[in-house]
């Protein structure tokens, strides 16, 4: 395991606002995180909500979205601009997005110690928080999460060693990618990033397919199309293939349906019933805030589960072997009983 010097960084900023306009009523701030919920630093960003209501007496309550249940930072960042969201607690990568210099914690090699890194911030702080300033951002506080940490099975004593070895990115982080690249290292993108996923797909050879939660749907488009060849290939050879949340939005939009925004479906559980659960009630979480209804569902699509306000839940394809669901079985602290039946009996069937 090699500790490399680039600097984990995490920010809280919020769009700014007026505070005249926060005053003068009861407010609900929504903020988001990649945290998920029971981690150190959701329990942080609750207690600052906490903390808010009790000095505004109440005036001012704070909801969290945790987990990346609004997508990645860049769709966080996305989402605050257009007021879906008013704050997030994100990573140098995303606050890139409004203002280039948060790269520097990225470049490769640069710290040695936590020095450093005070050192290199304390210089160009003014022109971190002017920067993201004048791209409607307020800057919070900025917070040490600690270093990137790099696993391998061959040995690395020296920068030159690394340089011989792909070096995974994170899906959509092109500046890392950029920055690496340009210091003579060979990075090598997460899947997402493909430039020819049909034939990726064929070489990978899969047995089945898991499309899950994450980002819009149209924000990462690298990751739509990606996604687009799984459903054409899963199509053509008949392969099992699960949606979750974007997921079966995704299928649903492959079969030409469309969504709309919603309220009451984020943070929160719901009763569902159908086919899928022999007619009987059974409560879900919930994390979305787009939706399929009857009238935007897509061809060859059957609903086997839906909320009482008529939100799809649940489709099947009626000749593919696809499944879509709109609850997250990962999300709860234990796999329920239903969902491990669920993906075994869908599995069972495909196979």
């Amino acid at each position: 395991m090699l500790r490399l010097h680039s600097a984990t960084i995490v920010y809280i900023l919020f769009i700014m606002m007026s505070l005249d306009w926060i005053e003068a009523r009861k407010t609900v701030i929504k903020m988001a995180t990649l945290a998920p919920e029971g981690t150190p630093w959701y329990a942080l960003i609750a207690k600052m909500g906490e903390r808010w209501g009790e000095e505004t007496k109440g005036n001012v309550r704070l909801r969290i979205y945790p987990g990346g249940i609004v997508g990645d930072e860049r769709d966080m960042i996305r989402k605050m601009r257009i007021g879906q969201i008013h704050g997030a607690a994100i990573s140098a990568e995303g606050l890139s997005e409004v203002n280039p210099q948060y790269t520097y914690c990225f470049i490769p090699l640069l710290f040695q110690d936590y020095e450093d890194i005070d050192f290199v911030r304390d210089q160009i702080k003014d022109d971190l928080v002017s920067g993201a300033e004048k791209n409607g951002v307020k800057v919070l506080t900025m917070v040490d999460v600690g270093w990137v940490y790099w696993f391998t099975t061959n040995i690395i004593k020296t920068p030159n060693d690394l340089k011989e070895q792909k070096i995974w990115t994170w899906a959509g982080d092109y500046k890392t990618a950029k920055l690496w690249d340009e210091a003579g290292f060979n990075p090598i993108p997460l899947a997402s990033q493909i430039s020819d996923p049909k034939s990726y797909l064929t070489e990978l050879s899969p047995d089945g397919f898991v499309l899950s939660g994450g980002n819009d749907i149209g924000s990462t488009i690298e990751r739509d199309n990606l996604e687009l060849a799984m459903l054409e290939y899963s199509s053509e050879h008949q392969l099992p293939l699960l949606g979750i949340c974007r997921g079966m939005q995704i299928i649903n939009d492959y079969q030409g349906g469309s969504y709309q925004c919603i309220e009451g479906h984020v943070a929160t559980k719901h009763p569902v019933s159908g086919k899928l659960t022999e007619n009987r009630e059974r409560h879900v979480n919930s994390f979305h805030e787009f939706a399929i209804t009857m009238t935007t569902l897509g061809s060859n699509l059957e609903v086997i589960a839906i909320c009482s306000d008529g939100v799809v839940e649940a489709i099947a394809h009626q000749k593919n072997p696809w499944l879509g669901i709109m609850w997250h079985p990962e999300r709860d602290a234990e796999l329920a009983d239903q969902d491990r039946q669920l993906i075994s009996n869908h599995l069972e069937r495909s196979l």
